[in-house]
């Protein structure tokens, strides 16, 4: 099957950016419709060529093509002055157009023998997904949905350059954002014969959890010895919960959203830090910052002031230490971040033994780890040895 790509746009047939047809070099009964004003591709199946009139003979395969780059480098190989269509859908050719007058469907080209999309019809839809049913891939956000034209489920797929699996685990903080706890999704579908395709699925929702939402901690490339090592970290994510502008001004309350975040993750009655975790979301304030790790393993980084200093703790979920950065300041801002991620590049590239051994304490920031004890004895308050000597770090 020999196809090519063509662009309606301005009332012509575009072969490539260069080479046009006029609706009147088709056989389309062009006075009695209007396209619609945006750029349409169609994917079009050769039929014929008649070189005695440059006639091209087509059928459309898909009204709702995606667009192509190579589009542009298209050059036909013969003189095309004319383009014949051998058939159209009249259903899915008036989802391109803008108006179109009640007896233009008795002259669209018609073929009873056609075998191309005669039996398919296209239908465009919105419907609302609720966030907690989504699930969150590598550059991808996907649910299940069955639509009455099919029995089976559909897989759907929207794609989300900046989402990683781990967000799994702060799919409550969407809602935050989007200050509703479901999403719209736009849906273009295919029906033929009772299999539904999926030609576009979007939503405009989803394109509001972008950079100003979630915060990313420059990744940095790790060899291959270190990826292996126990103790290598590739990088950090951290998600910024407290904003200063913009819309996550309002997500400071600790008491309901942070709560809300772990618990969520921390259903499991195994995990062995539970009790840390919980501590250092009780002490922060509204005004403070609550930033998520994501990779290599998900944390938390706690924004915690003291009287004369400001001190961001990392603590992983199940991890055996507590990481607490000092910083000589009345407050956390931009100048601390930049420097809390120079030491997280220093743990992505030297890994966190390393890092632990050999980072030095300079006038701007301090380092300090509090060890988690780990003892199976009921008796013995290793979270109180803990918390004391955490809070000895907090002037």
């Amino acid at each position: 099957m020999k196809t090519v790509a063509v662009k309606i746009f301005q009332d012509k047939i575009w072969f490539n950016p260069g080479l046009g047809l006029s609706l009147r070099q088709t056989n389309l009964p062009f006075k009695f419709f209007k396209f619609s004003q945006r750029p349409i591709f169609w994917l079009l199946e050769m039929k014929t060529y008649d070189k005695n009139s440059s006639t091209l003979s087509v059928n459309v395969l898909d009204f709702k093509a995606p667009y192509n780059e190579s589009w542009a480098q298209q050059k036909p190989k013969a003189e095309v002055l004319n383009l014949y269509f051998i058939h159209l859908d009249w259903g899915a050719f008036c989802a391109c157009l803008s108006y179109y007058q009640s007896d233009a469907k008795d002259m669209m080209p018609y073929d009873s023998n056609s075998d191309s999309n005669s039996h398919s019809k296209f239908h465009d839809m919105v419907i609302t997904v609720p966030i907690k049913k989504l699930n969150i891939g590598h550059g991808k956000i996907s649910f299940i949905k069955k639509f009455k034209w099919s029995d089976k489920d559909q897989i759907l797929e929207i794609p989300q350059v900046n989402m990683i699996p781990d967000y799994e685990y702060i799919k409550p903080y969407f809602s935050k954002i989007l200050k509703k706890n479901t999403i719209d999704v736009n849906i273009s579908l295919k029906i033929t014969n009772k299999i539904v395709e999926v030609v576009e699925c979007s939503s405009e929702d989803l394109a509001q959890i972008d950079s100003d939402a979630i915060y990313v901690l420059k990744s940095y490339k790790i060899d291959n010895w270190k990826r292996i090592a126990k103790d290598s970290i590739n990088g950090a994510l951290l998600f910024d919960s407290t904003k200063e502008e913009g819309v996550l001004q309002d997500f400071g309350n600790i008491d309901e959203f942070e709560r809300e975040i772990l618990f969520h993750i921390l259903e499991d009655e195994n995990i062995r830090n539970k009790a840390q975790l919980e501590f250092l979301a009780n002490i922060l304030l509204d005004s403070q910052k609550l930033m998520l790790t994501v990779e290599p393993q998900f944390g938390f980084v706690f924004v915690v002031q003291g009287r004369e200093m400001v001190h961001c703790v990392w603590e992983l979920v199940n991890s055996h230490g507590t990481y607490v950065w000092s910083f000589a300041a009345s407050k956390f801002g931009p100048k601390q971040l930049k420097i809390l991620e120079a030491e997280f590049a220093l743990l992505s590239q030297h890994g966190r033994s390393h890092y632990r051994n050999n980072v030095r304490n300079t006038t701007d920031i301090f380092f300090n780890i509090v060890q988690h004890q780990r003892s199976d004895d009921p008796i013995i308050d290793h979270f109180g040895k803990w918390k004391v000597e955490l809070e000895k770090l907090f002037v």
